[in-house]
C-alpha cells in the first residue's frame, strides 16, 4: 500500500456554508476538521514507522465508512428544514460520529501499540543491554515506568517475545532476555568417559556429573589440576565411591569438615555427593547453570578457588554466550545457602545494574 487512505477535505468545504454557525453546521464542521488533523498525523507516522499492510488496510476501511457517514451528513444537513428534516440529520449525525470516532480510535489505537513497541525496540532494551548482557522484565518495566508509558503485564509479554521471535532480544529463561545471541555450550568431554563408565556399571543409577576442567578455561588462572564431581542417591554414594576407587580414580565420599580442610586435588580427583532432586541436569550432564551453583559451594567448602576467582570464572563465562539466568536463580534459591552470596555478587560486581535480580 502507498501508505495513506485518499482524504477528502470536508473542512474546508464546509467552512465556507452560511449556517456554519448552527449546531449541525459546527458537529460537521469541527468533526471534519479533527478527521483532517488525525489522517494527516497518520500519513505522516505511516512513513516514519513503517507501518505493516494489514493496518494500514484497517485505517483506510475505517476511513471509507467515515466518508460515507460524512458524505450522508452533509446531505441531511443540506436538508434541514422542519421536523422531519431535523430527525434525518440526528440520524445522520450519530452515524457520522459512530464513524469518526471508531477511525480515530483505531488509527490512535494502533499507533500507540507501533509507538511502545518502538520505545522498546529502540530504547528500552539497547538501554538495559548495554549495561548488562542480561535483564528481566522487572527492569523492563522500571523503564517504561519512568517513561510513564506503563504496559499491562500480557501486554509487555506479548511484545517482548515478539522482540525475541525477532532476534533483537534473545531467551534467557522465564522472564529473562539477553542480547547475547549464541546460547552456551558445555563442553562434556571432560567427563564424557566418567558417565559412560558409571551408566555400563549402575544402569538405573540416577546420577549427575559435572567437572571444574569443563569451565577451566574461563578464569583468570588456569587451573593445574581438575576435580570431577558426581552426584547421586545417598544409600549408593558408597558403592558409587568403592567402585571408583578399583577404577583408578582418587575418589573422596562427601568430605565435609575435617575431611574438606584436608582435601587435596590429585590425578583423576573424584567428589561424590547427594544429588540435590532440583539440579538442573541433561543426560547425566549438569548444565552450565547447576554446574555454577555448584561450583559456588565447593569452591568454598573444598578451597578450589578463591571468590574474586569465582565471579571472575562468572563474568566471563556468562558474558561470553548465553546462560538461561532464570534456571540458574531458580536453583541457587533452592539451594537457599548459595542465594545470598550469588546475588549481591552478581549486583556488586557482574553486571552494574541492580535492577538484574528480581527478589523473590
Amino acid at each position: 500500500m502507498n501508505g495513506t487512505p485518499p482524504r477528502i477535505d470536508a473542512a474546508e468545504r464546509l467552512a465556507g456554508l452560511p449556517s456554519l454557525e448552527d449546531s449541525a453546521g459546527k458537529a460537521l464542521a469541527s468533526t471534519a476538521l479533527i478527521v483532517d488533523a488525525t489522517m494527516k498525523a497518520w500519513a505522516a507516522y505511516v512513513v516514519a514507522n513503517n507501518v505493516p499492510d494489514a493496518q494500514q488496510a484497517k485505517a483506510k476501511r475505517a476511513y471509507e465508512e467515515y466518508q460515507a457517514a460524512i458524505q450522508a451528513a452533509q446531505e441531511a444537513y443540506a436538508a434541514v428544514t422542519g421536523t422531519a428534516g431535523e430527525s434525518v440529520w440526528n440520524d445522520a449525525k450519530a452515524a457520522l460520529l459512530a464513524s469518526s470516532g471508531a477511525l480515530i480510535g483505531l488509527i490512535s489505537q494502533g499507533s500507540a501499540k507501533a509507538g511502545m513497541k518502538s520505545l522498546l525496540r529502540d530504547f528500552i532494551t539497547p538501554k538495559l543491554s548495554a549495561l548488562a548482557p542480561y535483564f528481566s522484565i522487572r527492569a523492563v518495566r522500571a523503564e517504561l515506568k519512568a517513561a510513564r508509558c506503563p504496559l499491562e503485564p500480557a501486554t509487555l509479554n506479548s511484545y517482548l517475545h515478539e522482540l525475541a521471535e525477532a532476534h533483537f532480544i534473545y531467551d534467557a529463561g522465564r522472564g529473562w532476555y539477553s542480547s547475547l545471541a549464541t546460547p552456551f555450550t558445555l563442553n562434556r568431554e571432560p567427563v564424557s568417559s566418567l558417565v559412560q563408565k558409571l551408566n555400563q556399571t549402575f544402569p538405573l543409577l540416577e546420577f549427575s556429573c559435572w567437572s571444574t576442567q569443563q569451565i577451566s578455561s574461563y578464569g583468570h588462572h588456569l587451573l593445574a589440576k581438575f576435580v570431577t564431581f558426581v552426584h547421586t542417591e545417598r544409600d549408593t554414594m558408597l558403592s558409587v565411591v568403592e567402585f571408583l576407587r578399583d577404577a583408578g580414580y582418587d575418589a573422596h565420599l562427601n568430605p565435609r569438615g575435617v575431611a574438606a580442610a584436608q582435601f587435596a586435588v590429585r590425578d583423576r580427583t573424584v567428589v561424590v555427593r547427594p544429588k540435590v532432586t532440583t539440579q538442573p541436569v541433561e543426560d547425566h550432564f549438569v548444565t552450565i547453570e547447576g554446574l555454577l551453583v555448584e561450583l559456588l559451594f565447593e569452591h568454598r567448602s573444598l578451597h578450589l578457588m578463591d571468590t574474586r576467582e569465582y565471579f571472575q570464572t562468572f563474568t566471563n563465562l556468562t558474558r561470553q554466550a548465553r546462560i538461561s539466568m532464570a534456571r540458574l536463580l531458580d536453583y541457587a534459591r533452592q539451594r537457599e545457602l548459595a542465594i545470598n552470596g550469588l546475588l549481591e555478587s552478581i549486583n556488586a560486581g557482574f553486571c552494574d545494574n541492580p535492577v538484574l535480580i528480581d527478589p523473590q
